[in-house]
């Protein structure tokens, strides 16, 4: 069935870039940057069935402000606990810091790691007197 799938794949999609697009279309949901972060077609497939974690767009949301230093393994160990679901992404293969955060931001605003955190705000100078 794998086979199946990937050579059918192949010939409908030059890459996985435009399967990427394609899921994201048509699933209405966010996924990382494919080329950048450099997804492989077996996470996008597990995309497709719906084994994984996925945000849909109209509530991904983008974190901005200061979380603990965390690494990306840690960030996505995160996820799979917040999400109830695995990632699906290899160790040696995670996305960005930045995707994982905003995915557990839009899964849960209150999670810990975001707690005491605020955006820092613009100061402006008072005239003296």
């Amino acid at each position: 069935m794998e086979a199946f799938s990937l050579n059918y794949l192949n010939a409908i999609f030059k890459n996985p870039q435009d399967f990427g697009k394609y899921l994201e279309k048509v699933k209405n949901i966010s996924l990382p940057d494919i080329k950048k972060d450099k997804c492989s077609t077996a996470y996008l497939l597990k995309v497709a069935r719906g084994e994984v974690i996925t945000i849909p767009k109209d509530t991904f949301k983008n974190y901005r402000g200061h979380i603990p230093p965390l690494t990306r393994a840690e960030l996505n160990d995160l996820l799979m606990k917040e999400g109830g679901m695995p990632t699906g992404f290899e160790d040696n293969m995670l996305p960005s810091k930045k995707w994982l955060v905003d995915c557990l931001y839009s899964l849960n605003p209150k999670h810990p790691i975001f707690q005491d955190n605020f955006l820092p705000q613009e100061t402006v100078a008072l005239p003296a007197g």
